[in-house]
């Protein structure tokens, strides 16, 4: 606020730690993705299983359940680590704006006396405004339009498209448990050796 020079300091100071954060945002996307779709396939081989009604041993069951909840932990951190984080640019963009509001607050109480406009004071806060308004301009454009934050390639700020994602998971997890109580009426069980096998 009172060197035109801060707002501008602040604005790349922020974009050096985002391009530094966003090296490591692509390598987790790059695993988030194939951790995801690693859980796709064990969901889907399970239900193979299930509904083919093939010969299989209960652990193999219990391992893959437990593998796709594993896997599926590191997605639901990042989801939630990146909600907050995409609240962050609203909260900034607010802090600017609340700066911007006094700067030129005080510009018009500057004008209302005699000889403010031409004070070097003056002309400094006209510059600062200046500044924030383009600091603020910036973050909007770069963080929402160009470097938004990312999940599986989705944007942060709408939480119900990247949950749909793991609704996938949890949809085929009920799949297999509804295989699994439908073969059971049919007489499909495990025995005591933990096989899958027809008992009738």
């Amino acid at each position: 606020r009172e060197e035109p020079g801060n707002a501008f300091a602040w604005m790349m100071g922020r974009r050096v730690l985002y391009s530094v954060g966003e090296r490591f945002k692509k390598r987790f996307s790059a695993i988030s993705v194939i951790v995801y779709l690693n859980s796709l396939f064990m969901v889907l081989m399970m239900n193979l299983m299930l509904y083919l009604k093939l010969e299989h041993h209960a652990d193999l069951i219990t391992t893959l359940l437990v593998l796709i909840i594993y896997n599926s932990l590191p997605i639901v951190v990042a989801i939630l680590h990146a909600m907050s984080l995409a609240e962050l640019s609203p909260e900034h963009r607010g802090l600017l704006m609340r700066e911007q509001l006094s700067v030129e607050c005080e510009l018009a109480m500057m004008l209302s006396k005699d000889g403010g406009v031409k004070s070097p004071y003056y002309r400094m806060l006209k510059h600062s405004a200046t500044m924030l308004k383009s600091a603020g301009e910036f973050l909007t454009y770069n963080e929402e339009h160009t470097h938004p934050t990312t999940v599986l390639g989705v944007h942060a700020n709408s939480p119900a498209a990247i949950l749909a994602a793991l609704s996938t998971l949890l949809g085929g997890l009920s799949m297999a448990l509804q295989a699994v109580t439908s073969n059971a009426a049919q007489g499909w069980t495990y025995n005591e050796g933990g096989v899958y096998v027809d008992t009738d």
